[in-house]
């Protein structure tokens, strides 16, 4: 095998002249043969193949059916079924890119400053939980998963209230289809990524308790959730601007006006004010800097970008997934623009159309911003936005046209949703195939360093592995980060 994938190499090189892509692509055919290898000797996996293809073809016929309560409770629980048993069976018990910064900020602070350091002006809602996996349960990062996994399933719970709530239980199937996207196995895997759907979570409840009549326990509701986004992640940003936008043209009331406007900057304040930051700064070379970016951006390419996250939530990781997601929002902004013109008085129109749909102008915020400070899109992290804009999609189709009421029509986007929502679970880079990638890589770093005695060309493993391949980060932070784990039998070590 080595002989072979030694030619392989060679001849990629002389035929593309890329030595480290060649490089990588092989290094990614020979842990994928290591895994195969891995399955063929472990009973369980062929358990999980035969029950994954069992349901596979099952939801499919069942789905052709006529749609019924019973078709909607089986989706749902074959997807809660297939996650825990691929989080069971496929364990990720190791840090992977941003995780080990956030390591290497906990071992070299006090745990109190690593708490309370702002996060690019935020804090970090991960923190909190890594700090209680380390303290107590020998920094375990399969609790992080299955904790990300509960917060995913309390999300499913507000998201089937809100269509209760609304005209559009019959056609709960199509916001699950979205909903249980593939890409989420990227945000479960990766331990950092739990502030996503904390985020997530706490976007639902909001746009949940808008539904609601304004009365004094909303209205602290509703400052609750905005203080808990706040606090958790910088992508509050874009709930805060909505929550801005809504008490501006929608609320009437000077204290509901007050609540949306005026609470989310004060909670902004005092979080500032109050919590004791620390004087270390955490330095993102991403950063946005809008002196120094807007005259070397393109603007047709931003503008591109964000017509294109809005339905990135459907179309595979691969290079063209851009284009085709470009044309396929243009399509939903056509729809958009004619509800608003539709008639003469466009501010009213506008004022309702921010009324009725707060998961599609969050989703818009949230790709907009994403356009605007991030160069590469289709990381999958970013995708919750245009998931939000999608469900939102759903509603304002549902609200504003008949197109879903027509049997055919509605059997050709529901064949659409559930064609994507088997691409996105199968295919490379997301889905089952991240999370094998994941365990492959966790599963041949336990074996290495179980039965060799060079410690060093495993950590040189781990290094080029869970960083995939890039080399930004010190390696002699890695190698201190590396000697506090196996001096205190933390995470990976804790299993040998």
């Amino acid at each position: 095998m080595e002989f072979f994938l030694k030619n392989l190499i060679n001849i990629c090189v002389s035929l593309s002249k890329k030595v480290e892509k060649c490089s990588f692509h092989v290094n990614q055919i020979q842990d994928q043969v290591y895994f195969a290898k891995l399955s063929l000797l472990n009973n369980y996996y062929w358990i999980f193949l035969l029950i994954f293809l069992f349901i596979f073809i099952s939801t499919i016929l069942y789905l052709k059916k006529k749609i019924t309560y019973r078709a909607e409770v089986f989706f749902i629980l074959f997807n809660f079924f297939l996650i825990l048993l691929t989080i069971l069976l496929f364990k990720n018990n190791i840090p992977f890119t941003d995780t080990w910064y956030e390591l290497d900020f906990l071992i070299n602070s006090s745990q109190k400053t690593y708490l309370l350091t702002k996060f690019d002006n935020f804090l970090f809602g991960f923190r909190p939980i890594h700090l209680l996996v380390f303290n107590y349960f020998n920094l375990n990062y399969d609790l992080i998963t299955y904790l990300n996994i509960f917060i995913f399933f309390l999300s499913v719970i507000i998201l089937i209230l809100l269509i209760d709530k609304s005209k559009a239980k019959k056609f709960i199937l199509l916001f699950l289809l979205i909903f249980f996207s593939g890409k989420w196995f990227n945000i479960f895997y990766e331990p950092v990524n739990i502030v996503w759907t904390i985020n997530f979570l706490l976007t639902l409840c909001f746009c949940y308790l808008l539904l609601f009549k304004k009365n004094l326990i909303i209205n602290i509701s509703i400052i609750i959730v905005l203080f808990l986004s706040i606090i958790n992640f910088k992508a509050s940003f874009v709930t805060i601007m909505f929550s801005i936008f809504y008490g501006l043209f929608v609320e009437k009331k000077i204290r509901d006006r007050l609540v949306f406007i005026l609470s989310p900057i004060f909670l902004l304040l005092i979080v500032n004010y109050f919590l004791e930051i620390n004087t270390i700064k955490i330095i993102d070379k991403n950063i946005f800097n809008p002196i120094n970016y807007i005259p070397s951006t393109n603007i047709f390419l931003i503008l591109k970008n964000f017509i294109s996250m809005q339905s990135i939530v459907f179309f595979p990781y691969i290079k063209y997934s851009v284009n085709f997601s470009f044309f396929f929002s243009l399509f939903q902004n056509l729809l958009i623009i004619f509800y608003l013109l539709k008639n003469k008085n466009l501010m009213n129109n506008f004022n309702n159309f921010i009324k009725n749909n707060p998961f599609m102008i969050i989703g818009i915020l949230g790709c907009f911003t994403i356009s605007l400070v991030k160069q590469d899109i289709t990381q999958i992290r970013y995708f919750s936005f245009s998931l939000l804009y999608q469900i939102g999609f759903i509603f304002f189709i549902i609200n504003n046209y008949d197109f879903l009421n027509s049997l055919k029509k509605y059997l050709l986007f529901r064949n659409f949703l559930l064609i994507t929502f088997f691409l996105n679970l199968i295919f490379f880079h997301q889905g089952i195939h991240f999370a094998l990638s994941k365990f492959t890589v966790y599963a041949k770093s336990l074996e290495c360093l179980k039965i060799n005695d060079n410690d060093k060309l495993c950590e040189s493993y781990i290094y080029e592995k869970t960083f995939y391949d890039d080399k930004n980060f010190d390696r002699e932070k890695f190698d201190n980060i590396i000697i506090f784990l196996k001096k205190n039998n933390l995470t990976i070590f804790r299993n040998l």
